[in-house]
């Protein structure tokens, strides 16, 4: 995922970020601040991503919802924690 929105310069009106297990190796390549950045840079205006963003302790999943706040200008949380919903536009879900 983070080579192709490297070397792709396409916009998505949605990026979806799940790795199999979030203590995986490698998996830490999809949750980093620059992936983020890298994320947000191929979304279309009001585009949104989500991620994977809890798995066992509550501690790993804030530093994963903290790291996306400090990107995105809008996030939230669903599902007890396993899925943040982010985007520069603000977020209504009805």
């Amino acid at each position: 995922g983070r080579s192709g929105l490297a070397l792709d310069p396409k916009r998505y009106d949605l990026i979806v970020s799940a790795p199999l297990h979030l203590r995986a190796a490698g998996s830490s390549n999809l949750l980093s601040r620059e992936y983020l950045a890298l994320a947000r840079s191929r979304l279309k205006p009001k585009g949104v991503m989500v991620l994977y963003s809890q798995e066992g302790r509550p501690e790993q999943g804030e530093l994963i919802r903290a790291t996306v706040r400090s990107v995105f200008a809008h996030s939230a949380t669903f599902l007890n924690g396993v899925l943040t919903v982010a985007s520069d536009a603000p977020i209504r879900i009805t």
